[in-house]
């Protein structure tokens, strides 16, 4: 038992630890032998727990987590559908990634070489089947995998064309545009999807987000 925690422990230490000289250096700049140095762990243990790849998927990965548990934690009560939560997170997710250039360069760098963890890509569909299910579509799951690929797609080609200049704050319509592209291809009904767009716009000025890092900031 004592092992398994030092384990987890030492998993945290390296992953805060890349965070840190990922957002000082760079990805590309940053080596493992600098993790190791800096977490003052083995060279050989940190290549044990991750590849230098792996590192960026698990840091996107927690991210992901620690958005939706905010969202839970703040607006459950006020919540009236996962369609909503799924809005929010969208908007919280690319305000946060955008909103400094060493968070958006390891983003660009995630999406480029796909350092998505699959058990990433597993959470999102699980969201995205929860939001489609409220709304009663009997969508075989082929389809639904179908959509997916396309959204995941889309929001690519889109983000490609527009990467550089992107400013999620003043973006919004964009945003609720890329929170939005499954449930459209599903079929869900416009004028639904846009009343929850309303809702979910009044409940994101409630929320508070300092706490939600990609990477480090100063004021986190």
């Amino acid at each position: 038992m004592a092992q398994y925690k030092n384990g987890i422990e030492t998993k945290k230490k390296i992953l805060q630890t890349s965070r840190e000289l990922f957002y000082r250096y760079g990805y590309r700049q940053t080596t493992i032998a600098m993790i190791a140095e800096k977490a003052d762990i083995p060279v050989g243990l940190v290549n044990y727990y991750y590849k230098k790849e792996a590192l960026v998927g698990s840091i996107y990965h927690e991210f992901i987590l620690a958005i939706n548990e905010m969202v839970d934690d703040q607006l459950a009560a006020q919540l009236e559908n996962h369609l909503q939560k799924h809005i929010l997170f969208n908007h919280i997710f690319y305000i946060k990634i955008f909103e400094d250039p060493a968070n958006k360069s390891l983003y660009e760098l995630l999406l480029t070489k796909d350092l998505v963890l699959k058990e990433t890509h597993q959470f999102v569909r699980e969201s995205m089947m929860a939001v489609i299910s409220e709304f009663d579509l009997h969508i075989q799951k082929e389809v639904f995998q179908k959509l997916m690929i396309a959204e995941y797609g889309a929001r690519k080609y889109l983000l490609k064309d527009c990467f550089e200049t992107l400013d999620p704050v003043k973006s919004k319509d964009f945003i609720n545009f890329l929170a939005t592209i499954t449930v459209r291809l599903a079929g869900i009904d416009t004028n639904i999807i846009e009343k929850n767009l309303i809702k979910a716009d009044r409940l994101l000025k409630l929320l508070d987000t300092s706490d939600i890092c990609f990477l480090i900031k100063k004021d986190c």
